[in-house]
């Protein structure tokens, strides 16, 4: 069994930085986006090309998960009832 590798913040934010726009618009890049990373960052071509992908993916989950948890929180606040259908509606 192969041994998990994780990136370090550093990587991460490189990552982030570059594909700021795809985890904006909540669109994991393609595999040419992201090879034309790995060679501008050559430390990255350590890496498979998926692994860098996932992480992307990772990023965005992560994004939904924060905004829905704040969009709950300021629900709680204002007394307004959050719907399954991604609907606010006042109580």
């Amino acid at each position: 069994m192969k041994q998990r590798i994780y990136f370090m913040s550093a990587e991460r934010e490189t990552i982030a930085k570059e594909f700021r726009k795809e985890i904006w618009r909540q669109k994991v890049p393609g595999k040419l986006d992201i090879i034309n990373f790995m060679q501008k960052n050559a430390y990255f071509t350590k890496y498979s090309w998926t692994k860098v992908k996932y992480a992307v993916h990772n990023m965005i989950i992560a994004r939904k998960r924060k905004g829905s948890q704040l969009v709950v929180a300021l629900c709680k606040i204002s007394q307004v009832h959050w719907h399954r259908s991604n609907t606010l509606e006042c109580l």
